[in-house]
C-alpha cells in the first residue's frame, strides 16, 4: 500500500470530506483541518491504481480544479494515479507483471498460494 496525500486549500470551510477513491461513492472521508493554513488534508494507504474522488466542502460536491481531473461521462471528478516510487522493487515488480506476457516468479506464486491456503 502506498500512503497518498490528498489535500483542498479552503480556509474559510468548516468541513471537507471526499467520496470515491477506494471508499466508493455513497462514503465519505472527513479531512482533517489545519487552521494555521486552511488547508484540508487526508492520507490513505491504497494499493496501486487510478482513483477516481470527488470533495465535498461544507456539503457541495466539487472537484479541485488545481488537482488533476477527468471527465467521466459530464461528471468532473478529481483523479490520483498511485503507484510505487520509480526505482523501488514494488515499482519494478508491478511494471514487469503489467507488462505484455507479465507473469509472477515461482517465488511469488508460492506467496500466492500460500496466503491463499492453497497447496501447490
Amino acid at each position: 500500500l502506498i500512503a497518498t496525500r490528498i489535500a483542498m486549500n479552503r480556509p474559510t470551510a468548516n468541513e471537507v470530506q471526499i467520496a470515491g477513491l477506494d471508499v466508493g461513492w455513497h462514503n465519505k472521508v472527513p479531512l482533517e483541518k489545519d487552521d494555521a493554513t486552511g488547508e484540508f488534508v487526508v492520507v490513505r494507504n491504497l494499493p496501486p491504481g487510478r482513483y477516481q474522488y470527488k470533495f465535498i466542502v461544507d456539503g457541495e460536491w466539487m472537484p479541485n480544479m488545481d488537482l488533476p481531473t477527468v471527465d467521466d461521462n459530464g461528471n468532473i471528478n478529481n483523479v490520483a494515479d498511485v503507484a510505487p516510487e520509480a526505482g523501488s522493487p514494488e515499482a519494478e515488480r508491478r511494471e514487469r507483471l503489467m507488462a505484455a506476457g507479465g507473469r509472477p516468479t515461482e517465488e511469488e506464486l508460492r506467496q500466492i498460494r500460500a496466503h491463499l491456503g492453497v497447496s501447490s
